[in-house]
């Protein structure tokens, strides 16, 4: 018979051989976790291992909402960047950490013009952690198939599709910026014309992206939004406004700011429709 520390250790591998042959053969990998660093790890490693997707979205919580699945049913492959508590300065980093580009960039307005927090250092230091460049090559590493976010994302996913949301007033003030002015732009505004312009040059198509977000969400986008679009000559995807006006009053939001699962589903139907083929 084996001696005992042998004995341990296969029956450890037999368990995480069993785990992972379940998760991948249901395809249960998690989307979502307990934590906003570990949701947010998911999704940045998704991409730097991956090869790269046809469409990214880049964002924050807000376009989290829009979960991938949700694309997939109408025949669009996209990988979501949207991150929890972050902003698409970010997701930019994140994006050139790999050696490819997508096709499509769908570039969320909630947060784009917020500047880089300490938040995003936390999560720079895990997608560059051991660990995550572990998970690159062993799927036992990688954040989607962690028992505990695995069982979240299920729980989550039920409550979020049973859950009747809030409604939210959509003609509402919008709370965007409204300067124009050259000298009233936000501060990150040229680092995100560069950025951007970079991307186009390496050929991939950027989409600006306003997400119906509580109050005012079938207001069309103004302000420094406005002003990128024009200086760039970049398309903006407006679902709000065009879903009021084909539907009425149909999004509801869980929070009063992020959509809830039939709405996002609504909402994600609708961009499916507009991005170039």
């Amino acid at each position: 018979m084996p001696p005992v520390p042998t004995r341990i250790f296969v029956l450890t591998a037999l368990i995480v051989a069993g785990w992972l042959g379940f998760v991948f053969w249901t395809d249960s990998r998690a989307d979502l976790a307990e934590s906003n660093v570990q949701a947010n790890l998911i999704r940045i490693t998704r991409y730097l291992r991956e090869p790269a997707p046809d469409v990214v979205l880049v964002g924050s919580s807000v376009g989290g909402r829009l979960l991938p699945g949700y694309f997939e049913s109408h025949g669009v492959k996209l990988l979501n960047l949207g991150l929890d508590g972050s902003r698409p300065l970010f997701g930019f980093e994140v994006l050139k950490a790999s050696n490819s580009r997508p096709r499509v960039i769908l570039l969320e307005t909630s947060a784009l013009f917020q500047p880089l927090t300490p938040n995003d250092a936390t999560l720079r230091e895990a997608m560059n952690s051991p660990t995550a460049t572990m998970g690159r090559v062993l799927p036992f590493f990688r954040a989607e198939v962690r028992p505990l976010s695995v069982l979240y994302n299920n729980v989550k996913s039920l409550r979020d599709s049973a859950s009747g949301g809030r409604a939210a007033n959509p003609n509402a003030a919008n709370s965007g910026d409204v300067l124009l002015a050259a000298d009233e732009l936000p501060e990150t505004y040229s680092d995100i014309v560069s950025v951007i312009k970079t991307f186009k040059e390496q050929g991939t198509e950027v989409l600006i992206l306003d997400i119906p977000r509580g109050e005012g969400w079938a207001e069309p986008s103004r302000g420094a939004v406005r002003a990128l679009a024009l200086e760039l000559n970049l398309p903006i995807l407006e679902p709000g406004p065009a879903i009021f006006a084909e539907q009425g009053d149909v999004l509801r939001f869980s929070d009063g700011l992020h959509l809830n699962a039939p709405s996002a589903k609504i909402v994600s139907e609708w961009i499916t429709k507009k991005i170039p083929r």
